[in-house]
């Protein structure tokens, strides 16, 4: 087995099934849609992240009445997701995932505020850029350093490698704290290399960054 961490233990619905649904709305005679119940098992996490409007608010809609845990990453679908569907998003999500420009205009939006959503049970993370990632839940508040000591070479990209790396950690069932320190991590490997994929890190040199940031 390779040693190279793989990132991609997810199936994310939206850039899996969107060309699926996509096609279904251009042709009249096939209108069906994507099952996420059919899609999800134990090894899998249900991300709802922005691609396209329909696609998006079909899976959001799925998920809610089927009452199916996600991930929900709205940031991109700003410029034109409607409050009340916004709203209704992040409130039955129990992941709530965005940077910390997005996680302040959505609190305006739907007039929650990160502090309020985390007690209400949602888990709030706010990633800060070379600053960090900030964590809230309830009473649980958990805040982790970027790694230090790094060339900052092309910020394009960190961000999708800092899910990655987050949804990895919990797929492998670390702790939160572990695996906000996994999207650390592998985020940091993403800055110093041009390209958004041109980061090609072992498990090994990422567990390592990991101890270097739960140490502080």
């Amino acid at each position: 087995m390779s040693r190279t961490l793989k990132t991609t233990l997810i199936i994310c619905f939206l850039s899996i099934a969107c060309n699926s649904y996509s096609m279904a709305m251009d042709n009249e005679d096939e209108k069906q849609k994507v099952s996420v119940s059919k899609k999800l098992n134990k090894t899998t996490l249900l991300v709802i992240s922005a691609n396209h409007p329909d696609a998006f608010l079909n899976f959001q809609s799925q998920a809610i009445k089927q009452r199916i845990e996600y991930i929900y990453d709205p940031g991109m679908s700003l410029t034109w997701i409607k409050k009340d569907d916004l709203r209704e998003g992040v409130l039955n999500s129990r992941w709530f995932v965005g940077n910390d420009y997005e996680v302040e205009r959505i609190s305006e939006i739907i007039g929650f505020s990160a502090s309020q959503l985390a007690d209400k049970g949602i888990h709030v993370i706010t990633t800060l850029g070379h600053k960090g990632v900030r964590y809230q839940h309830k009473d649980e508040h958990v805040y982790l350093p970027a790694v230090h000591g790094i060339k900052i070479v092309d910020p394009t990209g960190a961000g999708d490698a800092w899910r990655g790396g987050f949804i990895a950690g919990l797929l492998r069932n670390m702790s939160i704290k572990e695996s906000l320190a996994m999207g650390n991590a592998v985020a940091s490997f993403a800055v110093e290399r041009y390209g958004t994929v041109n980061h090609k890190p072992t498990l090994i040199q990422v567990e390592r960054r990991m101890k270097e940031i739960l140490r502080g």
